[in-house]
């Protein structure tokens, strides 16, 4: 861990802000999808 600071860093801010792209994407997507069933119903 002490040896490579930099390279875990980089890889910790990545996966957050894939995770959080992800959860962005799957929140609008249920949104829609939300949207889409008031409408059917």
């Amino acid at each position: 861990m002490f040896g490579y600071p930099g390279i875990n860093y980089t890889g910790l801010v990545l996966l957050l802000g894939y995770l959080i792209t992800n959860f962005n994407v799957d929140f609008k997507q249920m949104k829609e999808n939300s949207k889409r069933m008031k409408v059917v119903f």
